[in-house]
C-alpha cells in the first residue's frame, strides 16, 4: 500500500504543464505596469537645471508697438478669419480659433472631435529703436469630443503651422 502511494506520489508533477506560461504572463503585465508607473518616469526624464529664456521674436515690424497691437486685433476681429479675442492688455492679445480635429472611432460611430487653438500673443518695443516692434506668438491646443464636454489640453502637430498662419496674416497686413 506505501509502495503504490509512493509510486503515484513519485509519477505526481508538483506544478502543471501551463504554470510556466502563467508566470510569464503575470510577469509581463507587472512590467508594463512598472513602465507606465511615474515612479519610472521620474528617473527617465529629468528637468532641464537652467530655465529656458523667452523665444526669439518671430518677426519685427518697422511701427511703434501701440499700433501694432491695434492693426492686430482690427485684423484678427475680422469674421472672415475667425478668430476670437478674448483679452487685450497693454500689448498682450489672447486669441482662439477653432478647427475641424481628428476623425476618431469607426463605421457609422465615427466621430470628429472639435480642436481650439489658443494664441498668446505678445508685442514689445525694441530696445534700441522706440519705433520698432517685435511680435511673441505662443500657442496651446485643446481638444474635446463634442460641445458638451470640456476642453482637455491637447498635443498638436499642427500648432506650429497654425502659429506661422496667424503670423503670415498679421504681418502681410500691417506691412500694407
Amino acid at each position: 500500500m506505501i509502495n503504490r502511494f509512493l509510486h503515484n506520489f513519485e509519477k505526481r508533477r508538483t506544478f502543471p504543464r501551463e504554470s510556466g506560461l502563467v508566470v510569464i504572463v503575470l510577469f509581463s503585465i507587472f512590467i508594463a505596469f512598472l513602465s507606465s508607473c511615474t515612479f519610472i518616469n521620474i528617473f527617465q526624464s529629468s528637468p532641464s537645471p537652467l530655465p529656458l529664456g523667452p523665444p526669439p521674436p518671430l518677426k519685427t515690424f518697422s511701427v511703434p508697438p501701440d499700433v501694432v497691437e491695434a492693426k492686430a486685433v482690427d485684423i484678427l476681429q475680422d469674421i472672415a478669419w475667425k478668430y476670437v479675442v478674448t483679452s487685450r492688455e497693454k500689448w498682450r492679445i489672447e486669441v482662439y480659433k477653432d478647427y475641424e480635429g481628428e476623425p476618431h472611432g469607426f463605421w457609422k460611430f465615427k466621430k470628429i472631435w472639435q480642436d481650439r487653438v489658443k494664441f498668446y500673443i505678445r508685442i514689445t518695443p525694441a530696445k534700441n529703436q522706440p519705433v520698432h516692434s517685435y511680435i511673441y506668438i505662443d500657442a496651446e491646443a485643446f481638444t474635446r469630443i463634442d460641445k458638451n464636454q470640456p476642453w482637455k489640453l491637447h498635443d498638436c502637430p499642427k500648432t506650429e503651422e497654425r502659429i506661422a498662419e496667424i503670423l503670415r496674416i498679421i504681418s502681410s497686413n500691417i506691412e500694407k
